[in-house]
C-alpha cells in the first residue's frame, strides 16, 4: 500500500506560503458544523488556540458568507448557507453515487457504514442496518481510532504523520481513544497496511466485529461492514474488496 496526501484531511504538510486566516475560518467552520448546540465566541477561541478578537472576526466573516449565524444569545451556529455547501460538495464530489448503489447489496444480515476522515474524527455519510433498513448518520463526529473506518483510513498515513495526531504540545504521547497505548495502535495501523483492511471488535457486542477498506489512491473514504462473522470473515473481506473496487472504478477521476 503506497502512502500519500489525503484531500479530505489536513495530515499532509502546510504550503510554503499558508493563508492561515483561511485556514482559522476553515477550523472555525468545522468546529462549529460538529458542535451540538451555539458556542459562544470564548469557547471557540479555547478550542482553537485563538485570542477571542482574532476569533469573532472570523466568525464575523462567517456569518457575512452566510456560514454561521450569531443567536440572540450572542452565540454562533452554522449558518444556512453551510447546509447549501455541504450538499454541493457530496453533489460535486459523486461520492455517494458512486458509492450508494454498490452498498445497497452488500453483505446482507450485517450492517454498513460510509465514512470519511477529518484529522482524528470520522464523519458518517451513510449507515444501513443489519436489518437493511437506513438510518440517520450519528450528528458527532466519532474518535478514529474508535471506528474501524478511521483506522483503514490512519493506515494510509505515515507514522510520523499518525504520531503528530496524538503528540502533545509539550512532546508527550496524548492518550488514543479506544486503545490502552499508542503502540496497540501502530500494531493496529500495521495490520491494516499488511492486510489491506482494519479490523475492529465491537465492545457494545462481544461477538461482533468491523471490518473497513479505504476507497481509492489516495483514499477519499472508507466502508466498514459489520456483524457476528467470524465463520465466513473471508467471504466477507473478499465482498467487501469487490464492493471497494466497484466504487472507486464509479468515483469521477478528480476523486480516484
Amino acid at each position: 500500500m503506497s502512502v500519500g496526501p489525503n484531500p479530505l484531511t489536513l495530515l499532509r504538510m502546510l504550503p510554503s506560503e499558508p493563508h492561515q486566516s483561511l485556514s482559522d475560518g476553515i477550523e472555525c467552520l468545522m468546529l462549529l458544523a460538529g458542535a451540538p448546540r451555539p458556542m459562544p465566541v470564548g469557547d471557540i477561541a479555547d478550542r482553537l488556540g485563538l485570542d477571542v478578537i482574532r476569533a469573532r472576526r472570523l466568525l464575523q466573516t462567517l456569518v457575512h458568507a452566510g456560514l454561521a449565524a450569531l443567536t440572540s444569545e450572542r452565540r454562533y451556529r452554522l449558518g444556512h448557507a453551510a447546509h447549501a455547501l455541504g450538499a454541493r460538495c457530496l453533489a460535486g464530489s459523486g461520492a455517494l453515487a458512486a458509492a450508494l448503489p454498490v452498498l445497497a447489496d452488500l453483505a446482507p444480515g450485517s450492517s454498513i457504514e460510509l465514512g470519511t476522515l477529518w484529522r482524528d474524527e470520522v464523519t458518517i455519510l451513510h449507515r444501513r442496518s443489519a436489518v437493511g433498513h437506513l438510518e440517520a448518520p450519528p450528528r458527532d463526529p466519532l474518535a478514529a481510532t474508535r471506528s474501524a473506518i478511521g483506522l483503514a483510513l490512519l493506515a494510509w498515513h505515515s507514522a510520523d504523520e499518525v504520531r503528530g495526531l496524538f503528540t502533545a504540545i509539550d512532546g508527550s504521547l496524548k492518550p488514543v481513544p479506544g486503545f490502552p497505548s499508542y503502540g496497540d495502535l501502530v500494531e493496529a495501523l500495521d495490520h491494516a497496511r499488511a492486510s489491506g483492511h482494519a479490523r475492529l471488535l465491537v465492545s457494545s457486542h462481544p461477538h461482533s466485529q468491523a471490518l473497513a477498506m479505504a476507497i481509492g489512491d489516495p483514499p477519499c473514504m472508507a466502508v466498514a461492514v459489520t456483524g457476528a462473522f467470524s465463520d465466513d470473515q473471508a467471504s466477507i473481506i473478499a465482498a467487501l474488496r469487490a464492493a471497494v473496487a466497484r466504487i472507486a472504478a464509479a468515483l469521477p477521476r478528480s476523486q480516484r
